[in-house]
């Protein structure tokens, strides 16, 4: 009798406790983070905010592009003539810099992706990103846990010059969740980007001015994602739209990410860069998960 009296002592015991758990796991996923804050700016200050990054910050990124394009299509055009390539088409375009603030960037996603915001309600409302000393977070109220989702990514470039972002942790509310929570929806996207990616890659083409076309542009997203979700690095590489649907790629050569602040140096690429580009969009991807490694890099100066 007296063991069956600490026996059920004991099962009470770990009855309460769990209860508590229980109770403190809710309490945490219920709370809101306090870097979440998808309606801080006003209408006003979001237009404002937008109207800096459109047009004070990435034209810079633009003229860079642009300017390589040019310069590319020009000693094409010599080369195809016979003619000597002009001096301006060999002149070496600056590096340039920019710093974009979490107020730009969460209004100009914001203003964009309005029209679209149909397609995406059902699985995230009120995306907002939040900048981090060294962490860049993505945040949505997921409508099917009625809570807040963050998603912690380090992005840095290594001494290969490929680029790193991580998933470094995951939240509900405020409390950790372990990725294999989202395995299903992970499995998901993967088995769908999978299914498209060959034919983006068979239709990528990159042309000797530089320019990439759409399924360039598909094949190398759906590669960076598949990449993202299994801890490998990527090209340090992001695609500058020009005309129509075609982009130019350059490269990033500088990733910082401060409280509130997100810095990228880029730099145009060259042709031996755009070829290794092309090569790497065109690999097979790997279906192993967290190999850390890419079979392709890019040339680096």
């Amino acid at each position: 009798m007296r063991f069956i009296k600490r026996l059920l002592r004991i099962l009470v015991l770990v009855v309460l406790l769990g209860a508590i758990g229980v109770g403190v796991m809710y309490h945490l996923s219920t709370r809101t983070p306090g870097r979440y804050l998808p309606h801080f700016l006003s209408a006003k200050e979001r237009d404002a905010a937008a109207w800096r990054l459109e047009h004070e910050k990435l034209p810079n990124l633009l003229n860079l592009a642009e300017r390589s394009q040019k310069q590319d299509s020009a000693a094409q055009r010599a080369r195809e003539r016979g003619t000597v390539v002009p001096p301006d088409a060999t002149q070496p375009v600056a590096p340039v810099t920019l710093s974009f603030t979490q107020d730009e960037i969460n209004s100009f996603l914001w203003k964009w992706s309005q029209p679209y915001e149909g397609n995406y309600k059902q699985y995230v409302t009120h995306p907002f990103i939040a900048l981090e000393e060294g962490s860049i977070v993505l945040m949505a109220t997921v409508p099917e846990f009625d809570r807040v989702v963050s998603a912690f990514f380090e992005p840095k470039l290594d001494e290969k010059g490929m680029l790193h972002s991580d998933l470094a942790s995951l939240k509900l509310g405020a409390m950790p969740l372990p990725q294999a929570l989202f395995s299903s929806k992970r499995e998901k996207v993967e088995n769908a980007l999978r299914s498209r990616l060959p034919n983006w890659q068979n239709r990528a083409k990159i042309d000797s001015t530089g320019l990439a076309n759409s399924d360039a542009q598909s094949a190398w997203l759906g590669k960076l994602v598949l990449q993202l979700l299994n801890r490998q690095p990527s090209p340090a590489v992001i695609f500058v739209h020009t005309e129509k649907s075609n982009a130019v790629p350059v490269r990033l050569t500088n990733v910082t990410v401060e409280k509130g602040t997100l810095s990228i140096t880029v730099q145009p690429m060259d042709a031996a860069e755009r070829a290794a580009l092309l090569e790497q969009i065109r690999e097979p991807q790997s279906a192993a998960a967290g190999t850390g490694t890419a079979s392709v890099e890019l040339p680096r100066n």
